[in-house]
């Protein structure tokens, strides 16, 4: 939440553009004053939260030469912040499946041990 808010709002800040009072937008110069996406500061909240997860849709895309650095950013502190971790958790489930696994290998093996002799 609060590190979305934050890229968000320094996206915005980097990519808003020009205000055009004739159209009421932010407009682009860098793209024949074409309206920014980035409009307000929620608009840049999906952007931030696209390039978080790693989805990367593509429909809104920085032009600013400061604007594509943060985003970049955005995407190396993303993978650090949630890729890393769910690879240790998806390792930390793979060691309690084997686990339990061997547990039920284990008594499954009492079982027939169990019965074998009993029938002697």
């Amino acid at each position: 939440g609060l590190g979305v808010m934050v890229w968000a709002s320094v996206m915005f800040y980097l990519e808003e553009g020009i205000y055009d009072p004739n159209s009421g937008a932010y407009v682009r110069p860098q793209e024949d004053n074409m309206t920014t996406p980035f409009a307000s500061i929620p608009h840049s909240f999906w952007f931030a939260l696209v390039t978080a997860t790693t989805v990367g849709y593509g429909d809104d895309v920085p032009v600013t030469q400061g604007g594509r650095f943060f985003a970049g950013l955005n995407m190396v502190y993303s993978l650090c912040v949630l890729a890393l971790p769910i690879g240790v958790i998806g390792s930390n489930f793979d060691a309690v499946w084997q686990e339990f696994d061997r547990e039920k290998r284990d008594e499954k093996n009492v079982k027939e041990n169990a019965a074998w002799m009993l029938s002697d």
